[in-house]
């Protein structure tokens, strides 16, 4: 099946490292508009209709906020590429059934009680899987995630686990685990991280960023303008968020 795909320079990077067979992880992060979202789901879309029967996963911190954003992209990237036709959604279920057996589930990582180690996501297993905003999960969440795909058809198409993970700048774990490393050519060789930025996305609205260059943070500006994974702190903050977020997680 031929696909219209019509990927930006970074996009089209993303996607060899997504089709390639050495890498098992990918962060592409960086600055807001860089067409993360838009990434995931388009590659979602290509595996599940490439590969019969096969199931990945779109995951956030929160159902809501998959079925408000990163659902609302799933439905313009799949109009885009003229395959509506191919798939329906069961909202009871959270899943996007293909005419070809395959599935997308839609996952909700947020830590709940009872459940501090994630054991609820170790429970189906998948082909492949993508995080959306991975910098809001708990380590734990990406740590039982990672564990289950690889092991829904891989074998039978020669494919190797793929987890894709999308992002702005925010230090937590990513930012340890794989910013740092990339920058240091310390990456681990089944790793591979792709900055984005605003300017990479040549879909991206003059409004967005014009919306983007008036932020009054200057953290946030940082961040969401400039792809700085290296911001520092509000002058007038008194704890550090990343501290806090650092003693949960060492604590868990």
């Amino acid at each position: 099946m031929n696909l219209s795909l019509e990927l930006s320079k970074k996009q089209t990077k993303a996607f060899q490292i997504l089709n390639n067979k050495t890498t098992s992880v990918l962060v592409f992060g960086g600055a807001a508009g860089g067409g993360k979202s838009w990434l995931g789901c388009a590659w979602q879309i290509t595996r599940r209709l490439a590969y019969p029967n096969t199931r990945g996963f779109i995951c956030r911190q929160q159902i809501k906020d998959i079925v408000n954003s990163t659902y609302k992209t799933f439905k313009k990237v799949s109009n885009e590429m003229g395959v509506n036709h191919l798939w329906t959604y069961n909202d009871l279920k959270k899943t996007i059934l293909f005419n070809n057996g395959s599935e997308i589930l839609l996952i909700e990582a947020k830590m709940k009680p009872g459940d501090a180690m994630f054991e609820r996501l170790g429970s189906t297993e998948y082909t492949d899987g993508f995080i959306d905003e991975a910098t809001e999960l708990h380590f734990d969440a990406y740590d039982g995630l990672s564990s289950r795909i690889g092991r829904e058809h891989n074998e039978e198409y020669g494919l190797i686990p793929k987890l894709l993970m999308t992002c702005n700048p925010k230090k937590t774990w990513i930012y340890h685990l794989f910013y740092k490393p990339f920058v240091n050519r310390t990456l681990d060789p089944e790793y591979a991280f792709v900055q984005s930025f605003v300017d990479d996305n040549p879909k991206i609205s003059v409004h967005y960023k014009d919306k983007l260059e008036k932020l009054k943070s200057d953290v946030m500006r940082e961040r969401l303008l400039h792809g700085n994974w290296d911001y520092e702190a509000e002058p007038d903050q008194l704890i550090v968020y990343e501290w806090v977020e650092a003693c949960f997680v060492k604590c868990s």
